[in-house]
């Protein structure tokens, strides 16, 4: 009787070493158990290996379940339109690409002039790990553009930080990205998990 199925098998594959050791350990040592091959698992061994599995996916779910009970969520819940980014990248285009770079990294698009943060992809979302977008859009509300602040409305704002998410992949949903502080401090920046 086979207890685990192929895909079960390559994800217990990291556990198969600290198995062994704990065989070692017991002196239930099954030679026949090694870090490239988890075919040959016992029962107890594979128990085991799930068991591994469920206390290291654990936190994750709890920490999911905190956010959502907090009213929380990730920048990767879906939380602006396709058509908000489109409306935030021709904001972006007349406002902010000039010394931001047309591709949002930071790089201007005149060689004299100095670089400016990234707005986009990994360095962005690492540099604003664990901020809400509350916080990014007040800063960008009340510093950008440079040297005219507070220039666009709070849609227009909102718009372009819609067209950051979109460049950085974070998936659409399908309500837009509202301009309220209250409403963008329960959407937390996250990189990938």
């Amino acid at each position: 009787m086979k207890l685990m199925g192929n895909k079960w098998r390559w994800i217990c594959l990291p556990f198969t070493q600290a198995i062994q050791l704990i065989s070692k350990i017991s002196g239930t040592e099954n030679k026949s158990v090694s870090m490239y091959s988890p075919r040959k698992m016992n029962l107890s061994q594979s128990i085991l290996c799930v068991f591994v599995l469920l206390i290291v996916t654990a936190p994750l779910s709890v920490a999911q379940q905190e956010r959502e009970s907090n009213g929380q969520a990730l920048v990767w819940d879906g939380v602006y339109t396709e058509a908000q980014a489109m409306r935030g990248r021709d904001v972006y285009e007349g406002a902010c690409g000039f010394c931001h770079g047309f591709r949002l990294d930071g790089a201007a698009d005149d060689p004299d002039m100095r670089s400016a943060p990234p707005l986009a992809r990994a360095k962005f979302l690492r540099d604003w790990e664990g901020r809400s977008l509350a916080v990014l859009f007040e800063l960008t509300r009340t510093t950008m553009p440079e040297g005219n602040p507070n220039s666009l409305t709070d849609a227009e704002y909102a718009d372009v930080i819609a067209y950051m998410l979109s460049v950085s992949r974070i998936p659409a949903g399908d309500d837009e990205l509202l301009p309220e502080l209250q409403s963008l401090a329960r959407i937390v920046i996250q990189q990938q998990e």
